[in-house]
Order: C-alpha cells, then sequence, then structure tokens
C-alpha cells in the first residue's frame, strides 16, 4: 500500500517520507483513494468558508476584499459582500443587512476582527471562531460584551462530538447527491511530489484547495 507519513517534525521536504505501508490485519478495513485534499491544518494555514449557511437556508453576508473574491463568494450563495479591508466595514454589515444586527458571525480572525463584530452583532447573537492568527492572544472587552449577552463558540473539528462528525458527513453525502457544492480546486499534485502540496498551503496566495492525486 503506497503511503505518505512523517515521523519528525520539519520542512515537508526533510520530513515526508514515501513508500509502502503494511496491508491491513484482522479487523481492519483497507480503503482505497483516487485522490485526497491536504488538510490546512496539518500545515497550520487557516481556511473558511459559509457555503453550509447558505445551504441552510440563511442570509449570508460575506467579506471580500477583491473583485475576484466577490465573484467566489457570489458563485457559492453569498447574498451581499463586504470588503473588510474598508475601514468601519461593520457599518457597511449593517447597511447590507437592513440596518439590523446580524444573528451569527463565524470570524477566522477572532482577535484582530472581535471589535467591529461587536459593532455589527444582535444581542444573544453568536460568534462562532476557529482561528485568530494575526492576535494570538485576543483581550477581550469584558465589560461591554456580558451586556450584549453573546455566545462565543470556540470550534475545532478535532473535538467534536462524533455524533456531530456523523452528522456532517450524512450532510455532505446529501448536499453532493444534489450536486449543491461547489468546489475549487486550484492544485492537483502527484503523491511523489507530496512535499510541494504542504508548501503551497504554507505560502498561500491562491483561491480553493490542494488535492494530491493518488492514482
Amino acid at each position: 500500500m503506497k503511503a505518505a507519513w512523517f515521523e519528525s517534525f520539519g520542512p515537508a521536504e526533510d520530513v515526508l517520507a514515501l513508500g509502502e505501508q503494511p496491508v491491513p490485519g484482522a479487523g481492519e478495513v483497507l480503503v482505497r483513494l483516487s485522490a485526497s485534499g491536504v488538510n490546512p491544518s496539518d500545515v497550520k494555514k487557516r481556511a473558511g468558508s459559509f457555503q453550509w449557511a447558505s445551504l441552510g437556508g440563511a442570509r449570508v453576508i460575506a467579506t471580500a476584499s477583491s473583485a475576484q473574491d466577490q465573484a467566489s463568494c457570489r458563485e457559492v450563495g453569498a447574498d451581499a459582500l463586504v470588503n473588510h479591508r474598508e475601514p468601519d466595514w461593520a457599518s457597511a454589515v449593517l447597511a447590507a443587512n437592513g440596518g439590523n444586527p446580524v444573528d451569527r458571525v463565524v470570524d477566522v480572525e477572532f482577535g484582530a476582527n472581535l471589535e467591529p463584530v461587536l459593532n455589527c452583532i444582535r444581542i444573544g447573537g453568536v460568534i462562532a471562531t476557529y482561528s485568530s492568527m494575526q492576535v494570538a492572544e485576543p483581550k477581550l472587552p469584558f465589560f461591554r460584551m456580558p451586556y450584549m449577552d453573546l455566545n462565543i463558540r470556540i470550534v475545532i473539528v478535532y473535538a467534536m462530538p462524533e455524533a456531530a462528525k456523523r452528522q456532517a458527513i450524512e450532510d455532505i453525502t446529501r448536499a453532493l447527491k444534489e450536486d449543491r457544492l461547489v468546489h475549487r480546486i486550484a492544485h492537483e499534485i502527484p503523491l511523489d511530489d507530496i512535499a510541494t502540496s504542504h508548501r503551497l498551503i504554507e505560502n498561500g496566495g491562491f483561491r480553493g484547495c490542494v488535492v494530491v492525486v493518488l492514482d
């Protein structure tokens, strides 16, 4: 069974190994793969998506800082767009929502965006976040936040309950069967060159996922 793995930490080209791994034994299952997406968390790069919110029936206000990003957001169902690099983008969010604060915010830069988020989220709203790279140790404006009765959900897939993971699999499978998911594949890399896939994720600068092709 051809495989790639690492046994120590370091640059991808130095620590990723290619070779044959033992076949499964009694009570184990071998699944044949034709391709596999490179998980950005494996190489410490953030990513985010709002497509599921749109599929779930929510009105989605997306942030995008370029014409190309805006086109991509509209492609996957965004109802309105805001340039988060402009000053006071929270006011633009309110305007896009008819002057009303939003119910939920999915944020991939919690510390950097907290203040403007507080300016556009409703009392009792929910902030769901899984990353804060720019401000690794955020300071909370605590005396303001209790009066807003906010819920902060810090999410990471590895700690999710198994029932939630099973539900996610069912939802993804159903959406795929109904042809409702839009995928953006930026690079396809052969398994023999898997180190390149990690370097691409580390460097960023492209839209879409990196897929390692096994066949």
